[in-house]
């Protein structure tokens, strides 16, 4: 039986046997919505190229929209929607609600200031939700919570603060992208029950330390994190404690002078290292000799001293690990570096 939308006072009633919330404060007003349908989403990159080169049989006619997104007439069906350049200021309780088709949901340059708890409700089929380029400034818990998404991208925005129990609970997570915001502090305590979560990137931040097992959360499947372009100066030898999964770790550009022994300890699996300008002057003996023999490290632009140059030459020629930085970079294959395969 089709969903439909019952028009009420209250939060939420029972129409059909289904519980249809009801639109008690107008998120979009007169808002331009560009929607698909009648397609297979599985891991597409919906973005506005995605959308404006789609075929136009899968298009839903451009709708205007003002309360709330529900499965009315031609959204009863969508699989992805966008919205692009538009103004919504806030995103309130049950703004996105009750599709049961909606994979992705777009919401880019929009001026979006406020995201409220349940913002989005009953979206079963939920996958990959993106907002990016607005002012949200802080995420508060409940609105991300319990759904089913395994992509999570908040880039371009001004998040300085984000709730302890913000980001728990979701079962499906796999990627959680972060670049470019203004986050100063990172909390261990985030991600609880994310058990998937195989990419984190938080480039471009304003990270200062890293804590002892920053990723506990989420160090049964991560693969990939991603840490450039913050300020950071202090990491914990136990910050990466656990990660017996990571292959990729990227901390170029931050103001990292040293490491400790430990910090790369028994992580096997480790196999790219990109600490690139940074103020990096020597490495530990102890550091190199506790990483993978076929480990590819990056120090392009720091500040390595001859003799820990030298050291490092050596340490690279014996172990048969690849080593770049400036004066051997052309001696590494082409083939060695490959380019990453998640895009953000």
């Amino acid at each position: 039986m089709s969903l439909k939308v019952c028009c009420c006072v209250y939060a939420a009633i029972l129409c059909q046997f289904t519980v249809v919330l009801c639109c008690t404060q107008s998120t979009f007003e007169n808002t331009r919505i560009i929607a698909l349908e009648n397609i297979v989403l599985n891991g597409e990159v919906t973005d506005y190229n995605f959308f404006t080169n789609m075929d136009p049989d899968f298009v839903v006619p451009i709708r205007r929209i003002t309360g709330c997104i529900t499965p009315t007439d031609d959204f009863e069906e969508v699989v992805a929607i966008q919205i692009r350049n538009e103004k919504v200021s806030i995103f309130y309780e049950g703004a996105v609600q009750n599709l049961p088709f909606l994979h992705s949901l777009h919401v880019e340059s929009c001026e979006v200031n406020i995201l409220k708890p349940k913002a989005f409700q009953s979206l079963p089929s939920f996958t990959s939700i993106k907002i990016i380029d607005n002012n949200i400034n802080s995420i508060p818990e409940n609105v991300f919570n319990n759904l089913m998404v395994k992509v999570l991208v908040l880039t371009f925005n001004n998040i300085s603060y984000i709730a302890p129990g913000a980001f728990n609970d979701m079962p499906r997570l796999e990627i959680i992208n972060l670049n470019n915001n203004k986050l100063a502090t990172w909390n261990a305590d985030w991600f609880l029950n994310c058990p998937k979560v195989e990419v984190l990137s938080v480039k471009s931040n304003e990270l200062t330390t890293l804590p002892a097992r920053a990723f506990r959360n989420i160090e049964e499947k991560l693969q990939r994190i991603y840490l450039a372009y913050n300020n950071i100066h202090y990491i914990s030898p136990r910050t990466f404690t656990g990660l017996r999964r990571l292959a990729d770790l990227s901390l170029v550009k931050n103001n990292i002078t040293e490491l400790h022994d430990s910090t790369f300890l028994y992580l096997e699996n480790l196999k790219m290292i990109d600490l690139s300008e940074t103020s990096i002057s020597c490495f530990p003996d102890v550091l190199l000799n506790s990483l993978r023999p076929d480990v590819l490290l990056w120090v392009n632009n720091t500040p390595l001293n001859e003799t820990c140059r030298t050291s490092l030459e050596e340490w690279a020629k014996e172990n048969n690990n690849h080593l770049t930085f400036f004066k051997i970079l052309k001696r590494i294959p082409t083939s060695t570096a490959k380019p990453n395969k998640i895009r953000f």
